[in-house]
């Protein structure tokens, strides 16, 4: 083979790899979203209907006794919906395009109830619902909320710098770990889909299982993002390849436990 046949394969077999990279990652976030947006439909249909029927009495963690925790539970509700609604508008390029100031004041808002969020679900973790036998489970929702608030601060910055490339890669970092919430339920109810609950106390609802769920919500994320943009900036098509199954592998696992969760309790609840 002449070099200029190998310059020319070479070349071939990047723009494969980039292909392949790119519609994985197109694959990703159609599965992101669509469960994403079941999300919301679920907190408007379950949680909104008992608002609406039975007011904050019959919410599960309602307490007579404790207005103020009351009234952070219902925050909470409504301002995750308006996350989880929100975040996938500022990753769309058309609208980034096309609908520049209302991107920018899209992603104002969604940094803004993401730090009120933020706060509220800490307090709510430690002050109002901590419980024995839970650390672990607490403590890797709590570093995901405390990974939400840097990468806020990175990401805003980057925005004022004008560093619009750096900007994008912090705010898909925070789009994933303000969605940890929702990876959970998914990791949870997946695992209990496909191996009927191995490590997990049904009664106390602790074990091994969940301890190593509630830190992966943010690291499994994260770490296949990381590996998708050093893949992006390798030239090597191998890179792209391997990078582009992983990620394709990451959403059919969402996908499972997309299915798993919407069998199992979105759909039941919404529908009853």
């Amino acid at each position: 083979m002449t070099n200029q046949e190998t310059e020319v394969r070479t070349r071939d077999d990047r723009k494969i790899g980039h292909a392949l990279l790119r519609t994985s990652a197109n694959f990703w976030f159609l599965v992101m979203v669509s469960g994403q947006w079941i999300f919301v439909a679920y907190i408007l249909g379950y949680y909104g209907g008992i608002l609406l029927k039975v007011g904050p009495e019959g919410l599960r963690s309602y307490s007579p006794a404790d207005l103020i925790g009351n009234a952070a539970v219902i925050a909470h509700i409504i301002v995750g919906g308006v996350i989880i609604f929100c975040g996938p508008l500022q990753l769309i390029t058309q609208i980034r395009a096309r609908y520049p100031s209302f991107h920018r004041w899209n992603g104002r808002v969604y940094v803004v109830v993401a730090v009120i969020n933020t706060i509220v679900g800490l307090y709510l973790l430690w002050f109002r619902n901590s419980s024995d036998g839970k650390f672990l489970q607490d403590l890797g929702t709590s570093i995901a909320g405390i990974l939400t608030l840097f990468f806020v601060f990175m990401a805003l910055r980057s925005a004022l710098r004008k560093d619009f490339a750096v900007h994008m890669q912090w705010a898909l970092r925070l789009f994933l770990v303000v969605s940890a919430v929702w990876f959970v339920r998914l990791m949870i109810y997946g695992w209990i889909y496909v191996t009927g609950g191995i490590g997990i106390d049904f009664k106390t609802f602790t074990g091994p299982a969940l301890d190593i769920i509630h830190h992966a919500q943010y690291l499994l994320p994260l770490a296949t993002l990381e590996l998708y943009f050093a893949a992006h900036k390798r030239a090597q098509a191998s890179s792209k390849v391997m990078a582009a199954g992983i990620v394709f592998a990451m959403s059919v696992l969402m996908a499972v436990g997309l299915f798993a969760i919407g069998k199992a309790s979105w759909v039941p609840k919404m529908i009853s």
